[in-house]
């Protein structure tokens, strides 16, 4: 967890030297909720099972500096829950709830629609980045004791995103803002360390591929720098 918060950091800071080549640097704290689209069903050892994610909330840091009028560039961190349910369509038992954790380092270019000195200025935005599922220590428990129809041990995974989205800034004073924005996060389907396929007979696996969709509504409070 302290690398997690160490790398978040020295991304937010690392683009501090911008503040002296371009303008209207600013920082954005933000909250919100992040739904998820990402359910599969497939059968794994002769049981059909359907695994699919809660939503949660995020919060996260944005830092955003002008690079023309219009132009901008932004790097930014988030933190929010990605729990992974897992039901058993067959056997009519109850479902198990995985606890995860996923942090979002992502780079991304914006386009707005108005100059710095308007008061309401609406964006698009797109890029890429990480996104990192990291299960709990009580989920790797449970699913010691039991993932899909048996024991499996599973750990962190990182995968490729991008994202692309719109939203708008509103200007309150010279140095306080509020910026509304939705995302749709596009990241490749964690396995947290299982193959997709058994490597040998009887072996654990999580037979899931492909991508899946993470969207997010948030709304900030904007500190303008200068």
């Amino acid at each position: 967890m302290t690398k997690i918060f160490s790398a978040a950091a020295l991304l937010i800071m690392s683009a501090a030297p911008l503040m002296a080549q371009y303008s209207n640097p600013r920082i954005t704290a933000f909250g919100g909720l992040s739904f998820f689209g990402g359910d599969r069903a497939f059968v794994s050892g002769g049981e059909a099972f359907q695994t699919e994610y809660k939503t949660s909330g995020k919060i996260g840091g944005r830092f955003t500096v002008d690079l023309t009028d219009r132009w901008a560039a932004e790097a930014s961190y988030s933190f929010g829950g990605s729990d992974l349910r897992v039901i058993e369509l067959q056997a009519g038992e109850p479902e198990r709830v995985y606890d995860m954790r996923l942090h979002q380092f992502v780079a991304n270019g914006l386009y707005y629609f108005a100059p710095p000195d308007e008061v309401w200025r609406p964006f698009l935005t797109f890029g890429l980045g990480l996104a990192h599922f990291s299960p709990t220590g009580d989920a790797k428990a449970l699913a010691s004791a039991r993932f899909l129809e048996t024991d499996a041990r599973i750990s962190s995974s990182s995968k490729f995103e991008i994202n692309f989205g719109g939203g708008a800034e509103r200007r309150l004073t010279d140095l306080l803002g509020l910026r509304f924005e939705i995302r749709d996060h596009i990241i490749g389907i964690p396995r947290y360390g299982l193959p997709e396929e058994p490597l040998n007979q009887g072996g654990v696996s999580y037979p899931v591929s492909g991508a899946i969709q993470n969207w997010e509504i948030s709304a900030g409070v904007v500190f303008h720098l200068r």
